[in-house]
């Protein structure tokens, strides 16, 4: 947590120093594909399960903000809103997984500060290589048979990305493709049966949007 205050401080100093720095908003959406981690607590089975969903994305991004070993160094903001994903052993392929009768429907909204800059630079276009640290507010709902079990929680949460963009011909806006990893921490959770189990969520995330400079 302090890590991340700092994190903030750090991007709010960047967003409000006068430099030749640029703002940017940035508007984005994409598909997700994740990995579901349903670990059991003792002899319980340890199990995984994949699904996809919908993600849309808001960022403001302070341009050459820093300077690292010479390089040019954008701070980002950004809040992410998955659609409820939802994932069961009735689909699963694994005739002992089906028969575990379980599944999840998870909601996630995550806060990143994402430090990124530029490795490969070609006339107006750009591959950016970003990391982010921040959290992820879960709210998800397990089922175990007829036994069910609900939880919302704050998890710290990392991301690494590549952005793929290319400029318009006056330099105002650009357009862009990610691809992004995610990973949370397990989170523990209790049916209302008293059983208990861990849930751990990350994935790929396949995105596209548009930014546009404001200064």
């Amino acid at each position: 947590m302090n890590r991340l205050r700092l994190a903030l401080v750090l991007l709010a100093c960047a967003l409000t120093t006068p430099a030749i720095a640029e703002t940017s908003l940035s508007l984005g959406g994409g598909i997700s594909f994740d990995k579901h981690e349903f670990q059991g607590m003792g002899s319980g089975p340890h199990y995984s399960l994949t699904g996809q969903g919908g993600t849309a994305f808001i960022e403001v991004t302070r341009h050459n903000a820093l300077t690292v070993a010479g390089r040019p160094v954008a701070a980002s903001l950004s809040l992410h809103r998955d659609a409820p994903s939802a994932v069961d052993t009735a689909s699963d392929g694994r005739a002992w997984a089906a028969s575990l009768d379980r599944g999840a429907q998870i909601r996630t909204t995550r806060t990143l500060v994402t430090l990124s800059t530029p490795v490969v630079q070609q006339g107006n276009w750009s591959l950016d290589l970003g990391v982010g640290v921040g959290l992820a507010r879960t709210d998800v709902t397990l089922r175990h048979g007829t036994a069910t079990t609900h939880q919302r929680e704050t998890l710290p949460h990392a991301a690494l990305s590549l952005r793929a963009a290319r400029a318009s011909a006056d330099g105002r806006a650009r357009v862009w493709s990610e691809l992004r990893y995610h990973t949370s921490p397990a989170l523990t959770l209790t049916f209302d049966d008293g059983e208990q189990r861990r849930h751990e969520i990350s994935g790929l995330e396949l995105a596209a949007g548009v930014t546009f400079f404001i200064e």
